[in-house]
């Protein structure tokens, strides 16, 4: 007698969300994210870390966090640069565009005013003085009754949960440097 085969027949692909280098998000994942915070880190993530990446003067925009096959990847797009498949330039052409290319030189600028001034501590810092209000507002929608919720109060708090874990994630990829 034969056994049946108990491996699914099912072949994952891997898009890239766009052509520049995408790498697997392990170190804060152990797994496939949820449905939900999908969402909300594809949203949150960019906006987050262009506000800090402006603040202190890295010379990357953003991280984009997008999800193959439910698992988290992320991207680093470099500031007022094109996207392009391919390795990055060779080392010569980066130190000239970082010095010669006007929004390099601002975000240079910046830097070294942040440095000066410690802003990444400072960041770091306001992070951990928000952070318990953040874990006050998130366990007070966890002491909601859900059995009691119908109708529009479903979407009430549905939107409730949403919003406030978007904001919380823009929050700290703003501040925990």
């Amino acid at each position: 007698m034969t056994q049946p085969n108990s491996t699914p027949n099912t072949t994952l692909t891997w898009d890239a969300p766009d052509p520049g280098v995408w790498s697997a998000e392990t170190a804060h994942n152990a797994g496939p994210t949820s449905i939900p915070l999908r969402h909300i880190m594809e949203e949150s993530f960019a906006d987050g870390f262009r506000n800090t990446f402006t603040q202190l003067g890295v010379p990357l925009s953003h991280i984009e966090v997008r999800h193959i096959n439910g698992w988290p990847y992320v991207s680093f797009f470099v500031h007022d640069i094109p996207r392009k498949p391919g390795p990055p330039p060779p080392r010569i052409v980066l130190k000239l565009i970082t010095r010669l290319h006007p929004g390099f030189r601002r975000r240079t600028k910046i830097a070294a005013a942040a440095v000066v001034g410690n802003r990444a501590l400072a960041l770091s810092e306001e992070w951990f003085d928000e952070r318990p209000r953040w874990i006050d507002r998130i366990l007070g929608l966890q002491q909601r009754d859900g059995s009691r919720v119908t109708g529009d109060s479903t979407s009430h708090l549905v939107h409730d949960v949403t919003e406030t874990h978007a904001r919380f994630w823009v929050s700290k990829t703003e501040r925990a440097t």
